[in-house]
């Protein structure tokens, strides 16, 4: 496909070369405003810490009434920057699915007007090459998320270790790393908006879309876990936090809790119970 020039022109040329006057105009606009509206969250949250720090220093007593209240309004905050940062991620998808609408229109053009130029040998290179970039892409996408969340966790769990109010589940440290996470999905989910928004389609592209899924996983990864620390706090509570975390245990914080969970409220609806049935059963038999 590299020998073929594949010509397109005019809004669609502007677009992929992120030169569209109405796209950056968007982009600018957007950006400013969620990076706005995050600022003034963010100096809420640390407002928010300060009085409550303030408040159990002048009356020990009321420890616990007054850090619920102080999470149940941080965690309304959080939630605001979650939304900021699924903003932010389903902006990226738009312009992606734009990028990919157009390439593939170009493409199939092209191959409508010049079948000839399109020989066998050429459809074998082209699905060699996108099979290996497909590879190096899925490598990418899952290992660097996944580093960092090793990485991440070993560092909680030395910082807690060290400071002796190590609990070792994470029922205990929710609220603090609720916030950490929700605004490490936040920064990575950015910075992928503002890779697709800017970076022109065509330069470089290996490169542009290498660096993409490392980005675009990482903020998928910290929105997954930051979904469950926000909405499924009570179901993950439990989970120990370990101070060297191992790569499957990695796997199962980043899998098959998030998948897990949102079925353990549903499970006992799946099929009726049998001491539901016997009854029934014998009520039928009575009447």
């Amino acid at each position: 496909m590299a020998d073929r020039d594949i010509s397109i022109s005019g809004w669609q040329e502007a677009w992929l070369e992120r030169t569209h006057p109405q796209l950056f105009q968007y982009c600018i606009t957007l950006t400013y405003t969620l990076a706005a509206v995050s600022i003034f969250m963010s100096i809420r949250s640390l407002l928010l810490t300060r009085r409550c720090r303030r408040e159990i220093l002048e009356e020990p007593s009321s420890r616990a009434s007054v850090f619920a209240a102080c999470d149940k309004k941080m965690l309304s905050i959080t939630r605001c920057q979650f939304l900021v940062s699924s903003i932010f991620c389903f902006n990226t998808l738009a312009i992606w699915l734009v990028d990919a609408g157009i390439s593939v229109f170009a493409v199939w053009y092209d191959v409508d007007s010049n079948p000839e130029a399109y020989t066998a040998q050429l459809w074998l290179d082209l699905a060699i090459a996108s099979v290996s970039m497909l590879g190096l892409f899925i490598f990418v996408f899952m290992a660097f998320p996944m580093i960092q969340l090793m990485v991440f966790s070993w560092a909680f769990a030395k910082y807690r270790t060290k400071s002796n109010s190590f609990d070792g589940t994470l029922g205990a440290y929710v609220p603090e790393l609720r916030t950490l996470t929700t605004h490490l999905a936040q920064m990575w989910m950015m910075a992928g908006f503002l890779l697709m928004a800017f970076w022109p389609v065509y330069f470089k592209s290996p490169l542009r879309l290498t660096i993409a899924e490392a980005i675009y996983g990482s903020g998928l990864a910290w929105s997954h876990v930051a979904t469950m620390l926000i909405w499924r706090s009570e179901e993950i509570a439990n989970i120990e936090i370990k101070p060297r975390m191992s790569v499957k245990d990695a796997v199962l914080l980043y899998g098959q809790h998030g998948m897990a969970i949102p079925f353990k409220k549903t499970e006992t609806h799946v099929l009726p119970k049998f001491d539901d049935e016997k009854q029934a059963l014998l009520a039928d038999s009575s009447s």
